[in-house]
């Protein structure tokens, strides 16, 4: 008798097992509070994300994030990631979660998984104060900057008639504005509102916004198996843009762009 009930209690803790593994496969994706999430970010996107003069990360995206996390509960751990290395790093596992102002697009969305997006933008265009530019058609036959590999490339190449110039980062591109290389410099309109309320006394302004098919939406990226992160990024997402916490971020970050976006 005892052994047979040893033999039945076996076998039913051998199918209480079964079940256990069976429901948590089932069961949703979530993060337990306080769990770490690596996002790698580039530092060279203000004002959306850069390195303050203390050499602490800040932006608009580092605060998203951090509101992010307070209202969901996981906590962040940002990695400092040149652009040229970003996405690879996030194939070989180096960090969960990409956030550097990553348009959402056609080709990258067959390699990754985005979140819903966090913010939509345009395309704008820097000139000098002295600059005569003050529309699209104005570009044609000017030398136009670019930060390489962006979709800002993408969107200067559509203007008619214009020269784009690639340069490694976009602070090199609105130096060589200010140096009087090029005509123009055209990228993410977050960044050139940075450059036109930090730079004022090197005499740099929006021109214009690029319209039509050049507005973009910036999403967080996960790989394409990781449902768990990405359904952590999507809470958070939705929690803050409910709240209206982006609101308020946009007005202390951007508001360079939101002026621009009323004219």
């Amino acid at each position: 008798m005892n052994k047979k009930k040893n033999i039945s209690i076996k076998r039913a803790l051998i199918l209480l097992s079964s079940l256990m593994v069976t429901i948590c496969l089932l069961a949703p994706f979530s993060f337990a509070k306080g769990d770490k999430i690596i996002i790698a970010i580039d530092t060279t996107k203000p004002p959306m994300e850069f390195l303050d003069r203390e050499g602490k990360f800040a932006g608009f995206e580092i605060d998203f994030i951090k509101a992010m996390a307070e209202e969901v509960g996981f906590t962040p751990v940002f990695q400092k990631v040149a652009w040229k290395d970003i996405f690879t790093g996030l194939i070989e596992g180096k960090y969960d979660a990409i956030c550097a102002s990553v348009s959402i697009t056609k080709e990258r969305q067959e390699m990754f998984s985005f979140s819903t997006p966090y913010i939509n933008i345009a395309q704008a265009v820097i000139v000098t104060k002295q600059s005569n530019i003050e529309t699209v058609a104005d570009l044609n036959g000017k030398k136009i900057a670019v930060k390489s590999g962006t979709t800002s490339l993408i969107a200067a190449k559509h203007i008619p008639e214009v020269a784009t110039i690639e340069y490694p980062t976009v602070e090199e591109a609105v130096q060589a504005l200010q140096e009087g290389t090029v005509d123009a410099v055209v990228c993410d309109g977050p960044v050139a509102a940075f450059y036109v309320s930090e730079k004022q006394g090197k005499g740099v302004k929006i021109a214009t916004l690029l319209q039509g098919d050049t507005q973009e939406q910036y999403g967080m990226v996960v790989r394409p198996n990781d449902k768990q992160t990405l359904a952590t990024l999507n809470k958070g997402i939705a929690v803050v843009r409910r709240q209206l916490i982006d609101i308020d971020l946009q007005k202390k970050w951007l508001a360079a762009l939101l002026s621009a976006e009323q004219q």
